[in-house]
C-alpha cells in the first residue's frame, strides 16, 4: 500500500515538472533577448524590460538603456543595432531615442507650439521627446496615446 502511494506521488511530481518545462519553453519563445556591448563584454537584456534607450549627451558613442526596475545600462551598441535586434515594440521617437510602446502612458504637446511632443512612460518620471517627423511616420502607434 505505501508503495502505491509513493508511485502516485512520483507520477504527480513528474507531471508537474513536465508541465513547468512546457510553460518555460513557451515563455522563452515570447521573450526577445537583446545582446548589448558593455565594456568589451556582451550583456543580455530582455526586450520587455527596456523602457527606453537614449544617446548619451556627453559621450558620442555611448547609449543609456533605461530598464523597468529603475536601473540603467551604459552600452556602446548603437540605436540602429538595438532597433534591429528588437521587435516592432521599440520605435524611434527622436533620432536619439528609442521608446518601448508598451510603457507609453501619454503623449502631450510640448509648449504652445505643437511641432514636437513629450512622451510620458510607466516606471519613470522622465519625459522622452517625440518629433513631428517620427509622429507622422508612425501615427497608428502614437495616436492612441495622444492626450
Amino acid at each position: 500500500m505505501p508503495n502505491l502511494l509513493f508511485k502516485r506521488v512520483i507520477r504527480k511530481a513528474k507531471e508537474q515538472i513536465r508541465a513547468k518545462k512546457l510553460l518555460d519553453e513557451d515563455v522563452q519563445e515570447t521573450i526577445r533577448w537583446v545582446v548589448l556591448k558593455q565594456d568589451y563584454q556582451a550583456v543580455t537584456v530582455a526586450e520587455n524590460q527596456i523602457i527606453y534607450v537614449e544617446r548619451d549627451k556627453l559621450y558620442r558613442n555611448k547609449y543609456i538603456v533605461h530598464l523597468k526596475d529603475g536601473t540603467f545600462l551604459e552600452t556602446s551598441t548603437q540605436l540602429k543595432e538595438i532597433k534591429e535586434l528588437c521587435s516592432d515594440n521599440l520605435v524611434y521617437s527622436h533620432r536619439n531615442y528609442l521608446v518601448n510602446i508598451l510603457y507609453i502612458t501619454a503623449i502631450q504637446p510640448e509648449g504652445h507650439i505643437s511641432k514636437s511632443y513629450n512622451i510620458s512612460l510607466v516606471h519613470t518620471s522622465d519625459k522622452v521627446p517625440l518629433t513631428r517627423k517620427n509622429y507622422s511616420e508612425a501615427p497608428d502607434v502614437f495616436f492612441r496615446f495622444l492626450v
